[in-house]
């Protein structure tokens, strides 16, 4: 389901003060094409796109790698709402069983930021792979 700009479709899952931190089973080892999840921002309801945000895979849900990291570079003072797409394509096959996704929030907001160093919110639709 993928969320639209407006947070209360019921599309979003949504972290508060918190990174995101998801690991999927696929069940068995798969290919990997494409990997791509969207974020909202909302700076008038506290909610922001993330600062940094990982893909890794593992074969054993234990050790991870790395496959693509993604630092958006936002306007924290943008107050109208937009989607984020993240994707990452790799250019060579990719083979896993377990997928990892990593959102970090931003935790060092400027001091003029609208409502001070208040709780912010991460906001994420679903985690596609294909």
């Amino acid at each position: 389901m993928v969320g639209s700009t407006n947070f209360h479709d019921g599309r979003w899952a949504a972290w508060e003060d918190h990174d995101v931190d998801a690991t999927i089973d696929l069940g068995r080892s798969v290919g990997i094409h494409s990997l791509s999840t969207d974020f909202l921002q909302d700076v008038g309801s506290r909610i922001l796109p993330p600062q940094r945000v990982t893909f890794s895979v593992s074969a054993d849900g234990q050790h991870w790698t790395p496959l693509y990291v993604d630092t958006p570079k936002t306007d924290l003072f943008d107050d109208g709402q937009h989607r984020w797409l993240i994707r990452y394509q790799p250019t060579k096959a990719v083979t896993a069983r377990y997928l990892r996704v990593v959102a970090n929030r931003h935790t060092d907001l400027p001091a003029d930021f609208p409502g001070g160093n208040k709780n912010t919110w991460l906001f994420v639709d679903e985690i596609r792979v294909q």
